[in-house]
């Protein structure tokens, strides 16, 4: 059992200034406030559950909070939220059997079937109370929580053929566990309840049509009520057990989300709306209008008092319902979805992708873009773009930004027709190119699909991208608008092709998953493929010395230098401009290499890497596929930090993507559970002391992290002085970023006072660029 504090008037303040109290080496979990699971009332504040966090409302202050884990949960991926008036608690279950108890602003843990070393699903679908005892309903089994001492009295296993326990429900004598096939039963003084053998299936309920399976249940006057859902959508059905027979209390089929009771009224909720009805089942009111325009996409409803609704939206989130002509959005700022992929940036602005190819093709996830700009996002995708919802187009993935223009932007995907889309205005997908009106070919081995795996622009504004599974993968869209396909070798055809780099001479770079990667060299003209070369590295002792032919990702530091990640550990290219007219030997990379003892071994040697990028003091942030983030010193040789579940707030530790804020150093992850951040200490250096900030100030005296100095030259020394000009603290920054721990150069922590900082170029004149006060 785990207990964690929180003042929430600190919690509010924290979602209402939320990246300007962002500390450096803090995290941040970026939730999206769609998909909600439940929602749940102590008649004080409302909590809907999301994917990735907890909306807190409340209701007398009209304000919203966040908790996720990184600032309150004790984990990730929610799948409910139930609140009991006899212990005074919120209950929140995770997918992984995790629970925690909320009680007067302090959070308990109660991990016992997270840890537990069982097979089988783990959810936890619902909570139950009976007694003062509290039921957590898993797909295993059902625990029993005693509140008082927040431990796990016995669970109960209803059945051993993989019915996945929903719901429990108390009536009469009996126990009834609702599964996704049917009712199981039990008596409830019997002592065994742990035994399977003790529940008996109820014959009525039993499903064995795969396409049928339960979703909810709940007891209303002496009758239980369940939703039996149809993979067909809109064949859901209300079911009503009541003296051992089954009936149906409603006439046709719909598409059922949700049931409740409240005041003795049942409350059936589907996409479209919340219907009110009366113990006859008799329709008395419906809900179906929001005037704030959003589309309407019920899931879940609760209700405080008469009149005043909560409804949980698949796209606007939580809802304040007083009537159909009497309801507002509660939901904050968030990213639009929890799908993600691959992330680039430019200058402050992010661009995210949702969807993902390999090498078995298209996934057929929703076509679906986003930017992130000034602590705003925006969503690109076929219910706001109109050239989008006219084809059929899945699995946007690739994303680049204009180097002159920010409101440009290239967006690729897999198409029946189409797979490239250019938005000039920063609104709406203006250009699109695919089979029909370019060289774009198809997916040799998928005739209906078109797909560009990766796209990335050059300095002067052409856009290169990668065309995989065919004959010719790598191809440019120039800055005038006429598109090239370039002949990269046999090797590379028909294959899946992936990440795209180019580097500082504008030759792109990719990579070819067993093969290794491909330098082109187009020799300054892009529309004269006579004089182009290109080489392919790959392991071999002199055609690249690769660590394997697996490469993941290709990253350039800022001297040019190209850092080629792969499944077992990584390698540098040196020179890569030299590439194109070296010999067979002389282009190889080299592996940096550490000593054991007596023995010497690859750094990283056997580490699968997935992603990586360059911060501004140009050490290197990997991404792995199950150890998390690490940052290595800029010549590669040590590590600076290590960010895992275990040691810190990251969400998991299989990384898919990463990129960097340039100007805030806050480095954006793209995990298997979603997005995070994390704010480094590193950042782009700038030209002028225009932008210096020096964060927090003051120093107050619970404050235990560091003072970030930010937005100066690019490693420049620091110096810290008291007002009477003696140094207390000396440093150099990582890029346009320094930190200082307020402690003195002996490590003994500063008194009281307000210091002054210095700052100088490796070349240049310095200058005092702030002073922060410290308060003890």
């Amino acid at each position: 059992m785990i207990m964690k504090h929180l003042v929430f008037f600190f919690s509010l303040l924290a979602n209402i200034f939320v990246f300007s109290q962002l500390a450096t080496y803090d995290w941040r979990l970026h939730v999206s406030f769609t998909n909600p699971s439940e929602v749940a009332t102590d008649g004080k504040t409302v909590l809907c559950a999301f994917r990735n966090g907890i909306l807190e409302y409340d209701i007398e202050a009209n304000e919203t909070a966040i908790w996720s884990y990184t600032n309150y949960l004790s984990d990730v991926v929610i799948s409910t939220v139930y609140y009991d008036q006899n212990s005074d608690s919120y209950w929140i279950g995770y997918e992984n059997g995790n629970i925690d108890r909320v009680h007067k602003n302090t959070v308990v843990n109660i991990p016992y079937l997270k840890m537990a070393s069982v097979l089988g699903p783990k959810k936890i679908s619902s909570f139950s109370q009976r007694n003062g005892t509290i039921y957590a309903v898993s797909g295993l089994g059902i625990l029993v929580i005693n509140p008082e001492k927040n431990e796990i009295k016995e669970t109960w296993y209803t059945n051993n053929n993989g019915d996945q326990n929903l719901k429990l429900e108390f009536l009469n004598d009996s126990l009834y566990a609702l599964t996704s096939k049917g009712l199981y039963k039990a008596y409830k003084n019997n002592p065994i309840l742990v035994d399977y053998a003790q529940w008996q299936p109820v014959p009525a309920t039993t499903i064995t049509n795969d396409s049928l399976f339960y979703t909810k249940m709940t007891l209303w006057d002496q009758q239980l009520l369940l939703i039996k859902s149809n993979e067909k959508y809109g064949n859901d059905t209300l079911l009503k057990y009541a003296n051992g027979s089954l009936s149906y209390p409603l006439s046709g089929d719909n598409e059922l989300k949700d049931i409740k009771i409240f005041d003795n009224k049942m409350y059936l909720v589907d996409p479209y709306g919340v219907t009110e009805y009366d113990q006859a089942f008799v329709n008395l009111e419906r809900f179906y209008n929001y005037e704030f325009g959003s589309p309407l996409d019920m899931r879940a409803v609760v209700k405080v008092k008469e009149n005043e609704f909560y409804i949980a939206d698949n796209g606007a989130g939580l809802v304040k319902f007083n009537g159909n002509w009497n309801n507002k959005k509660l939901t904050p700022a968030g990213p639009p979805s929890n799908e993600f992929y691959r992330i680039s940036a430019r200058k402050e602005k992010l661009i995210m992708s949702a969807g993902r190819v390999s090498k078995f093709g298209a996934s057929y996830i929703g076509a679906q873009a986003y930017t992130f700009q000034d602590e705003t996002w925006k969503h690109y995708s076929k219910y706001n773009q109109p050239m989008l919802d006219s084809i059929h187009v899945w699995d946007l993935n690739g994303v680049a930004i204009h180097p002159k223009d920010e409101n440009i932007m290239a967006i690729s995907g897999c198409g029946e027709k189409y797979s490239l889309f250019i938005i000039k205005d920063n609104q709406q997908v203006s250009e699109m190119y695919g089979l029909g009106n370019s060289v774009i070919e198809n997916f040799l081995t998928l005739q209906s699909l078109t797909c560009i795996s990766e796209v990335q622009y050059d300095s002067k504004g052409n856009l290169w991208m990668i065309n995989t599974h065919t004959n010719y993968p790598l191809k440019v869209l120039t800055k005038d608008g006429v598109l090239y396909k370039f002949d990269t070798g046999g090797s590379t055809k028909q294959r899946f092709v992936e990440k795209l780099l180019l580097d500082d001479d504008g030759n792109p770079w990719f990579s070819v998953p067993g093969i290794g990667i491909v330098g082109y060299f187009p020799n300054g003209t892009i529309d004269d493929a006579s004089d182009d070369t290109y080489k392919i590295l790959n392991e071999g002792d002199f055609t690249g010395a690769l660590p394997n032919n697996d490469v993941t990702d290709i990253i350039k530091a800022t001297d040019g230098k190209l850092w080629i990640t792969t499944t077992e550990g990584f390698s540098i290219l040196s020179n890569p401009g030299s590439v194109a007219a070296a010999s067979y030997g002389n282009y190889n990379t080299y592996r940096p290499k550490i000593e054991f003892g007596e023995s010497t071994e690859y750094f990283f040697g056997e580490t699968y890497i997935t992603c990586g990028t360059v911060d501004g003091g140009n050490r290197k942030w990997f991404g792995t596929a199950n150890s998390g983030v690490f940052c290595l010193a800029a010549d590669g040789y040590s590590i600076i930090h290590e960010f895992n579940t275990t040691n810190s707030k990251l969400i998991s530790n299989n990384i898919l993507d990463m990129e960097f804020n340039p100007k805030t150093g806050e480095l954006f992850v793209v995990t298997s559970l979603g997005l995070t951040s994390l704010r480094t200490d590193a950042s782009t250096g700038t030209e002028t002391y225009d932008e210096t900030i020096v964060f927090p100030n003051p120093v107050q005296p619970e404050y235990e992290g560091v003072v970030t100095i930010q937005g100066i030259k690019t490693d420049s020394d620091v110096k810290i002085t008291d007002m009477a000009g003696n140094i207390v603290y000396e440093t150099a920054s990582n890029g346009g970023t320094a930190v200082w721990d307020c402690k003195k150069v002996t490590g003994e922590k500063v008194a009281t006072g307000v210091y002054l900082i210095w700052t100088a170029p490796k070349e240049g004149k310095g200058r005092k660029v702030g002073k922060v006060t410290v308060i003890r």
